[in-house]
């Protein structure tokens, strides 16, 4: 894929690599990204709205009973949101079977992800929003010309309330 600013100008190059995976009862699926810049060079700013993220059904979201849970033990979106953890889990019950997503940032991303998560079902890994999940200063991430941006993420679809991590 071409990153393209407003004037037209490919910024960098994104390549994403997608690992989808049945195991028994759970389907895995790994995404890996590399940005590369054409130009000098380019940044992330420090945002929000920004990461890898799932938008739960709507039976499945903490206001109809569904449940978040994360590394740390915490366990509402109201809890978990702008909070540093390895993992998040969330799920709930359709036709009387618990199911779920669970998002595990990879370790080896550039800084762990914050919770950006809302009991309306979104759920998303914010390694970038730093200030924006009140944990510290504006970050920004540079990109110089010649490296590449890599990011890596796992998502568990699953029965029960929370898997093991794989």
């Amino acid at each position: 894929s071409s990153l393209i600013a407003s004037d037209g100008t490919r910024m960098a190059t994104m390549r994403c690599d997608f690992e989808l995976l049945p195991k028994g009862q759970e389907l895995h699926l790994s995404w890996a990204s590399a940005v590369t810049p054409e130009m000098d060079g380019f940044y992330f700013g420090d945002q929000e709205e920004m990461g890898f993220g799932v938008r739960m059904a709507t039976p499945l979201i903490e206001k109809n009973g569904g449940l978040i849970t994360s590394s740390t033990g915490r366990t509402t979106a109201q809890a978990t949101w702008g909070q540093p953890a390895g993992w998040c889990n969330y799920s709930g019950t359709i036709d009387s079977i618990r199911v779920g997503a669970k998002i595990i940032p990879d370790p080896a991303n550039f800084r762990p992800s914050w919770w950006h998560n809302r009991d309306y079902g979104l759920f998303v890994a914010n390694p970038f929003g730093r200030a924006a999940m009140k944990q510290g200063a504006e970050s920004r991430i540079e990109v110089r010309k010649g490296e590449s941006f890599r990011l890596r993420f796992a998502v568990i679809l699953h029965t029960g309330k929370n898997p093991p991590n794989r």
